[in-house]
């Protein structure tokens, strides 16, 4: 009678110690994203992550979106319980963090506070110690830097993470943004920080109509996200299904060992889209400078030499063996898109003169249909293709007024278009020089890059199950 009368007092103080621990969830995203769609590409993601809420019973903030009709209603339907759901400022983030910061005075030991970043993310700068990405409201132009959006530092939500880990909260951060590998400059072992891409690789949101599913890491991070299991377990399951060219990382001790041993020297293959090349007039001033042939090359070699050194090379010798080959494959193919790059940089150079030609012979001309006027879009514009397609949105064609006063400013564009191209004849061949190859070569070095990628997550789970430690930490520590 006695045994079986402690058991249940036990059984009570365990419900009871259980009872007390909080689960804090906080959703920050949505942003960088076109206001002339009715959702963003963020939206699967976010389907995922309202399981947390409801399923796992997480205390969630959501300052995502702000403008998309579908998205606020995913919002409203997945995250019925959320006592907050707020737009993606730079105000209700900080508010929200604000806010997370007098939650924490209230939380202890062993509860939990998980904060995930869904949004376009922007290279690291040397002012942060980690990235910014993208709030709402306006679009990024770019998806390096994210030119034209408003952008927030991910340095003050680790701030207040730290604040909760010393408290003995356990905390992890998950950002599957672009560039959110700098994620894990905070390096605080007190953390669990996980990462969809790498420090100057992009992440990717990806359907296969093949399948009818989503491919990407991220897709396969939030889906997984199941009541009892870890945050490191999750993670590797998404590193083995996903099938798109991205570099995730985490913050395990083996984690970290193996991006510094193997996995940041592929962080070159990743930049598979040749066009980003053509953004920049000094290639010197960029990571891309690095991706030249044999500079780079060399460098890599000798990466791949240590590992054939490594006490495990045995259990990964084949994988090394494809991904060398490939990885050369690779090189020589960019190197041979050289005389393109060169014709696109000259190209640069051209609009540079055909923008302050258009300044000073038209001040008053801006496009209306366009918050970022862009002279290299305008100046590829086939006005004559594109007739019979309908009137853009924000002209009402039962006012003719509107109309005819549309059709003005498209015959002056056309006019200055014109005008343009004839002083600067060699602009329409290099627009040809550029455009004819640049979508076949983006889709030869993707292929090459994915055939990289694809060995490198066998060998990564590979030499991460033998690294593994017996040790716990955070990530492990964290079940959902």
């Amino acid at each position: 009678m006695r045994i079986i009368l402690f058991v249940i007092i036990s059984f009570l103080n365990f419900q009871l110690l259980h009872a007390k621990e909080k689960k804090v969830f906080y959703l920050f995203g949505g942003g960088g994203e076109s206001l002339s769609s009715d959702r963003t590409i963020f939206d699967n993601d976010l389907i995922n992550l309202s399981s947390l809420s409801e399923s796992a019973k997480y205390n969630t903030s959501v300052v995502f979106d702000g403008g998309h009709k579908i998205t606020e209603r995913l919002i409203s339907v997945g995250f019925p319980s959320a006592p907050s759901k707020k737009d993606f400022t730079e105000k209700n983030y900080d508010q929200a963090l604000k806010d997370l910061k007098q939650k924490i005075k209230s939380m202890g030991k062993n509860d939990q506070l998980l904060i995930s970043i869904a949004t376009h993310g922007a290279m690291k700068n040397k002012n942060d110690l980690t990235h910014r990405i993208a709030l709402a409201k306006k679009e990024a132009k770019d998806l390096v830097n994210l030119k034209n959006a408003d952008k927030v530092s991910v340095d003050k939500i680790i701030t207040v993470a730290k604040l909760a880990a010393a408290k003995g909260i356990k905390v992890a951060i998950v950002d599957l943004s672009c560039y959110s590998g700098n994620l894990l400059n905070a390096n605080d072992s007190n953390l669990c920080l996980i990462s969809a891409a790498g420090k100057e690789t992009p992440a990717w949101v990806s359907y296969d109509n093949k399948v009818k599913d989503f491919t990407d890491f991220g897709h396969h991070f939030t889906k997984n996200l199941t009541k009892g299991e870890n945050l490191e377990d999750i993670f590797l399951k998404a590193i083995k299904d996903s099938k798109t060219v991205e570099l995730p990382m985490i913050s395990t001790p083996e984690g970290r060992a193996l991006y510094e041993m193997f996995t940041s020297i592929l962080e070159p293959f990743i930049q598979s889209d040749t066009s980003l090349l053509y953004q920049v007039k000094d290639l010197n001033q960029t990571l891309y400078s690095q991706c030249t042939y044999p500079q780079l090359l060399e460098k890599f070699q000798k990466k791949i030499d240590t590992l054939k050194k490594h006490t495990l090379y045995p259990i990964f010798k084949s994988q090394l063996g494809s991904i060398e080959s490939a990885a050369k494959d690779y090189y020589q193919t960019f190197q041979s898109f050289a005389s393109h790059m060169k014709t696109a940089h000259q190209l640069s150079g051209d609009y540079q003169n055909a923008l302050a030609y258009l300044n000073q012979n038209y001040p008053n001309f801006k496009r209306k249909d366009e918050e970022y006027f862009s002279i290299d879009e305008f100046l590829k514009a086939n006005y004559k293709s594109s007739e019979g397609f309908g009137l853009p949105i924000g002209v009402n064609s039962k006012n003719p007024n509107e109309v005819e006063a549309y059709l003005r400013e498209i015959e002056v564009e056309k006019k200055i278009q014109e005008d343009i191209l004839s002083k600067f004849p060699q602009i329409k061949e290099r627009i040809k020089a550029t455009e004819l190859d640049s979508k076949k070569q983006n889709e030869t070095l993707e292929k090459k890059a994915a055939i990289i990628t694809t060995k490198m997550r066998e060998v990564y789970l590979k030499l991460y199950s033998e690294m593994k430690q017996k040790t716990s930490n955070p990530c492990r520590n964290f079940k959902i």
